[in-house]
């Protein structure tokens, strides 16, 4: 049941904000005092219903001699948070039978020459961000991005590319999450003997990316490595080498790099590192291969459109590469950011109705402040 309450008349109009309790409720404002919650303002003495907002707090101000300060700070505290509405990519929308994957093909691709035959260079989405698939129709392989509900951490090889090492996505639901497989190598090499340029949008657009919808700005995601490369990376297998070799002292890595390209196709300067592995501490006991899912922070990637990721590590033979490049990427998060013109009509929509209610409340004292 809604509930009401009169808060008490200050002394003298000195004073700053009086907060109200969140929930359902209605507020009997004092003399002299405005109450603003999310775009709603009644004049001083009246009785306004209580509106819970998630992007904005809903306070009490005082009305002091000048209206013009108060009604700035909410100006500016207001567009601070509606210039931001953080948004989370889950997988969890794209529903899958138990224990399963989906690697492609994506019936609305594009057909395209690959060095081995046909390839299907499609797509997939989820809330909003759009992620790259390409599925050579030759030999059924893929690249780009994948989703998975695979629950497998004990099973080594290839077989097992679409399990993360955690057994689940991160959070509660279906538990979905995004493989992504797909590297270039930085050194020339037999098999590639053109290296990795990051300044080279058709090299980054090559590697394993997503697409941010229009005006949004990546904020970070989660990441963690796969079963598959977990086990190569601790054990070894017929093409990598454990992890430290024989003796736990070799100095290996396995490093996820992400790239931005802005709007225009234009890659950024800033790049982001995360090391999926770290072997390269003079104390063995400090070595490490990721098995939780982990934070990564995208902000100084926040100008792109386009994010691109690819991984580098230390164990690379003549023909590049040899530890298995896949890793697994829940909890997406990113924010909306409105044009100028639209927070230019919010902010009238906060502060027209404030002055309104002021100058009303003004001349029935008799007077403006």
């Amino acid at each position: 049941m809604p509930t009401s309450r009169r808060l008490d008349s200050p002394s003298d109009t000195r004073g700053a904000c009086c907060r109200v309790p969140r929930g359902p409720s209605s507020v009997r404002c004092p003399s002299r005092r405005l109450w603003i919650g999310a775009i709603v303002v009644r004049a001083a003495g009246t009785q306004s219903p209580w509106y819970e907002d998630q992007n904005m707090a809903s306070r009490l101000f005082t009305v002091c001699r000048s209206f013009w300060p108060v009604a700035l700070a909410i100006f500016v505290s207001a567009l601070g948070r509606a210039g931001r509405a953080d948004q989370i990519v889950d997988f969890d929308d794209l529903l899958l039978p138990p224990g399963s994957y989906w690697n492609g093909p994506d019936p609305g691709g594009t057909i395209v020459d690959g060095p081995f035959g046909p390839v299907n260079v499609g797509s997939f989405s989820s809330r909003g961000i759009t992620f790259v698939n390409r599925y050579d129709l030759t030999f059924g392989s893929w690249s780009g991005f994948a989703y998975s509900n695979s629950s497998d951490t004990t099973t080594p090889g290839f077989v097992n590319q679409f399990s993360a090492i955690t057994g689940t996505g991160l959070g509660p639901g279906q538990d979905t999450y995004g493989v992504a497989f797909g590297y270039d190598d930085l050194e020339p090499n037999l098999s590639d003997p053109d290296p990795f340029d990051p300044t080279d949008p058709a090299d980054l657009l090559a590697l394993p990316y997503f697409e941010l919808p229009e005006l949004a700005r990546i904020e970070g995601m989660y990441v963690t490595n796969t079963t598959y490369t977990t086990l190569s990376m601790r054990f070894g297998d017929s093409f990598a080498k454990p992890f430290g070799g024989a003796t736990g002292n070799d100095p290996d890595f396995f490093k996820l790099t992400v790239y931005g390209l802005d709007a225009s196709g234009v890659p950024l300067v800033d790049s982001v590192e995360f090391y999926l592995a770290d072997y390269r501490f003079n104390d063995n006991s400090l070595d490490y291969i990721v098995t939780e899912w982990a934070y990564l922070d995208l902000s100084p990637l926040a100008g792109a459109r386009t994010i691109a990721f690819n991984l580098s590590s230390s164990d690379v033979g003549a023909f590049g590469m040899n530890t298995p490049a896949y890793f697994a990427v829940d909890t997406i998060r990113f924010s909306m950011v409105p044009e100028p013109a639209s927070l230019a009509m919010f902010g009238l929509g906060l502060i027209a109705p404030a002055l309104v209610a002021w100058r009303a409340g003004s001349a029935r004292r008799g007077g403006g402040a």
